[in-house]
């Protein structure tokens, strides 16, 4: 059986009176085929991670005709940044990817640049920085 693998990332509709965003991410990681994790506790905002998309097994074979393939190095980078935003029982709290998250992601990327050099990548976020 094959099965498909997600991810997420939250933003100012994923916080509220009743639920908070650890509740849902609780939730989200019962199931085995989610990517979504906890960003860890220095970062503002609870799901900043980055998942490395590996090529399929076998893939560093030379191909024909064609460059060789490292299989021990990411073809990609899905990166996600929570940006916030709000209500809970305190108030509201802004709708922005927070700079110390931006600046862990200039951090993150220029030490995978240099263990393993450029690499695609996409990012996902609700609201722009």
């Amino acid at each position: 059986m094959s099965f498909c693998r997600w991810g997420s990332t939250y933003g100012n509709h994923d916080s509220g009176i009743l639920i908070t965003r650890e509740d849902i991410l609780a939730t989200e990681q019962k199931y085995v085929n989610a990517y979504t994790e906890h960003g860890g506790e220095t970062l503002p905002g609870t799901t900043n991670y980055y998942v490395p998309i590996y090529p399929p097994l076998g893939a560093s074979e030379e191909l024909e005709n064609g460059p060789t393939v490292n299989d021990d190095v990411p073809a990609l980078i899905l990166w996600f940044f929570d940006s916030r935003g709000g209500r809970s029982p305190g108030g509201g709290f802004p709708a922005t990817v927070h700079e110390n998250v931006i600046q862990w992601f200039k951090d993150e990327s220029q030490r995978m640049k240099v263990e393993w050099g450029p690499i695609p990548a996409f990012a996902y976020f609700h609201y722009p920085t």
